[in-house]
């Protein structure tokens, strides 16, 4: 039996999957399906969006199974989240083993970072908790929890801890990374006692392989390949393909990257080593506090602790850009000096060795803060001394700490040589790909070519029953002073009549912050909830909240406008403040659409739509499901462009009202009784 006829009939009403619970037969993952299979047999390319409801993952795993099982080939899933990524290996393919008389075996890689790294957390639990009369409570709370997990853990994996926000930068000293990893002379490496060294063994083993966009690029490191080869590829969550590839090409640099570095080294005071490694801290200290003095010259008093500056020539040229420049020279140079005398040292002269994890590891120790300080010292370069071509630096601010970054100006020819073209078989899939019903814009942002066939299904949801949008009339303009105010009463009704079940997305934090200030009262008088990313915890925490108590008012911003799963009841009303314009004063943005001939039409409004499509399918997960889309942007009305949105989103039923009603019409929709299929 051909490939796309046995996805086909393993998907049927009278396949072996028919017998899972909660199976249904559906038309459009069969499509999927076959035209997976064939790209598989024929060793082609495929672009294929799939509308919420298709099941994409089983329509793509089944021919993969299937493929496995006959070509003895290794296969590669790559998603953008961790949710994804676990879904499809502890429920999707176990659900599919009997697919085959023999499971094909599968594993789950995460990047690096995930992991615990033993060694580096033998330095960390060594480290004094205890400075004068200074308690860092939260280290030694952070390193009792490890304790605890480290007796119980099997995978070393970072999401078993449920780390809050405090701990993060405490895990970034302990997990895995490839700047601070001695290899095959580490400890732990040789008895994969290591969780890395472990997870990396099981995707060897693994004919599928399901890890995240990032790793695809990771290419190989001092420490050996990263992904065992393959000949085919499924990137699942591709409309993020090019922000993953843009992250993992490019480069950024906090002036605690640099401590980290530092820190490892325990030198014997007064020595080379010690005196280079306090010059190398007073030149970071240098250079963070003149990029931070140049981003608020720059962004002026209202920048609020965040903002970025794009290193423009002309703000090269600018006289205020010559004491960072003179700073970032003066740091290069210390860098490579102390690199230079890290890889001279002699059986670790300088060092208090017996403070080292491995102290007989002393000299690799060495070397390897020699690479890692020439890596800070080659960011530092391009960013600040002597930009790339093809590359674009620019300076941050983010809670009061100066960030250096660069980032490709285009990543579709790097995904091509590096991915693409040592693949048989490379499938493209979303729910959110085509723009006017065209593939074009992500074609040429992620450079699948020309060749690439393309399959476009839609959800098979009923939109026109189940949805609502709602469009109110003479909602102010975003800049207009009164627009967060109407915006909260509007809210505050649709919440008082749906009894929460309301998620609101912003594009910002500094609307969000406003609309839940003018929210809280109201809400509290009716014992409705309120919460508020970045406000009322993590994003994790909120919406397990939400999820646990839908009598909650959500407001979400970025994270928020894709990759969560509401279904039911709890989710009756998704209000959007407004359209996700990316920034175009952004320097990435802007030099992406330098040279463009229509900048808005070619680049921007694209981004966009893709993104209100993410957002507007936060509503409507499963059959059951009911409720309206309030959107808030009066340039859906007012500007041409409107058009292209609405055209973009599911054929939902439309209501135009006053605000006054919106409400009311809301509720009549939302708590209304579905009507019954014929």
């Amino acid at each position: 039996m051909r490939l796309d006829d046995a996805a086909a009939a393993a998907l049927g009403p009278d396949g072996p999957l028919a017998r899972n619970d909660g199976y249904e037969y559906r038309e459009e993952q069969v499509q999927m399906a076959r035209a997976v299979a064939q790209a598989l047999d024929r060793r082609r390319r495929l672009v294929v969006e799939a509308g919420t409801g298709v099941g994409k993952s089983l329509a793509y795993l089944v021919p993969l199974v299937l493929w496995a099982n006959r070509t003895q080939g290794r296969a590669v899933v790559a998603t953008h989240t961790v949710n994804l990524q676990e879904q499809l290996v502890d429920h999707d393919l176990p659900a599919l083993s009997h697919l085959t008389r023999a499971p094909v075996p599968a594993a789950l890689l995460k990047g690096r970072n995930h992991y615990i790294s033993l060694r580096r957390w033998e330095r960390f639990l060594a480290r004094p908790d205890v400075q004068g009369r200074t308690v860092d409570v939260d280290a030694i709370r952070f390193k009792l929890k490890v304790l605890t997990w480290l007796t119980q853990t099997a995978s070393g994996d970072r999401s078993e801890l449920r780390l809050s926000a405090e701990e993060e930068p405490l895990w970034r000293r302990v997990a895995s990374d490839r700047e601070d990893c001695l290899g095959s002379a580490c400890a732990n490496w040789g008895s994969r006692r290591c969780h890395m060294v472990a997870a990396r063994s099981r995707a060897a083993d693994a004919a599928i392989i399901v890890t995240n966009h990032a790793l695809l690029l990771a290419g190989a490191e001092r420490q050996g390949q990263v992904l065992p080869s393959y000949s085919a590829l499924v990137v699942d969550e591709a409309h993020h393909l090019e922000a993953a590839a843009t992250q993992q090409l490019g480069s950024s640099l906090r002036g605690f990257d640099l401590a980290l570095v530092l820190d490892r080294l325990p030198a014997q005071p007064g020595t080379s080593v010690a005196d280079a490694i306090d010059r190398c801290r007073d030149a970071g200290h240098r250079l963070f506090g003149d990029s931070k003095g140049l981003l608020i010259e720059q962004l002026g008093g209202e920048a609020a602790g965040n903002g970025r500056i794009g290193l423009s020539a002309a703000l090269r040229d600018d006289p205020g850009f010559t004491l960072l420049l003179k700073a970032g020279r003066h740091a290069v140079g210390v860098l490579l000096e102390t690199a230079a005398l890290l890889e001279q040292t002699v059986e670790a002269q300088g060092l208090q060795t017996d403070l080292l994890p491995q102290p007989q590891r002393a000299d690799d120790e060495l070397e390897l803060s020699a690479v890692a300080l020439r890596g800070i010292a080659a960011t530092i370069d391009h960013v600040v001394c002597r930009p790339r071509e093809g590359f674009v630096a620019w300076l941050e601010l983010r809670a009061e700490q100066s960030e250096l970054h660069e980032a490709p100006i285009r990543v579709a020819e790097p995904l091509r040589q590096l991915i693409y073209e040592h693949c048989d078989s490379v499938t493209l899939t979303s729910a959110t790909l085509a723009v006017a019903g065209s593939f074009a814009f992500i074609r040429d942002r992620v450079g699948i070519g020309e060749a690439a066939e393309e399959l476009a299904l839609a959800s098979p949801f009923d939109f026109l029953n189940q949805a609502l949008r709602v469009l109110p009339d003479s909602v102010p303009p975003y800049d207009d002073a009164a627009h967060d105010a109407v915006i909260a009463e509007m809210v505050g009704g649709i919440a008082e009549r749906l009894d929460g079940h309301t998620l609101v997305l912003f594009t910002g934090y500094g609307p969000l912050r406003r609309v839940h200030a003018l929210l809280q009262q109201r809400l509290e008088r009716h014992r409705i909830s309120l919460l508020g990313q970045g406000l009322d915890g993590t994003r994790r925490q909120i919406l397990r909240s939400f999820l646990e108590d839908p009598r909650t008012v959500l407001l979400g911003t970025n994270s928020f406008w894709e990759g969560i799963d509401i279904p039911g009841e709890r989710l009756r009303c998704v209000v959007i403040d407004k359209l996700p314009f990316a920034v175009p004063t952004d320097p990435l943005i802007r030099a992406r659409t330098e040279g463009l001939r229509d900048p808005f039409a070619q680049y921007i409004l694209p981004m966009a739509v893709i993104r209100l499509r993410q957002g507007f399918g936060r509503l409507i997960r499963g059959r059951a499901d009911r409720g309206a889309v309030v959107l808030c942007d009066e340039r859906l009305s007012r500007r041409d462009y409107g058009d292209v949105f609405l055209r973009a989103l599911p054929p939902a039923a439309e209501e135009r009202a006053p605000l006054e009603d919106i409400p009311d019409l809301v509720a009549r929709f939302a708590l209304a009784e579905p009507r019954k299929p014929l």
